[in-house]
């Protein structure tokens, strides 16, 4: 990916809402639910601090993250939707 990150901005792909439950059951899907959990794409430097020291990130690339339902902003780039949001608009992390 060919975009950067500033600050203490991250960028997510939205995991796919599930369509199954685990006992097999179809879920109707409408546009409207989506998903508060996806994976980084990139990350930013880290927040710049009042006496210009750099706080450095405590999340990663590839990290599965849990996210409110309306953080950050939806964009397109080079065909792909993804979200860009601030480190503290993550919940948590969803470790495996």
């Amino acid at each position: 990916m060919k975009l950067r990150p500033l600050s203490d901005c991250i960028i997510v792909k939205r995991t796919p809402a599930e369509t199954k439950t685990k006992s097999g059951l179809i879920l109707a899907f409408s546009e409207e639910q989506k998903k508060a959990q996806g994976i980084v794409i990139r990350t930013g430097p880290g927040k710049i601090m009042d006496n210009g020291g750099v706080r450095l990130m405590g999340i990663r690339p590839g990290e599965t993250v849990l996210f409110g339902e309306y953080s950050g902003q939806a964009f397109k780039f080079e065909g792909e939707e993804y979200l860009m949001m601030r480190e503290n608009d993550v919940v948590g992390i969803v470790e495996q």
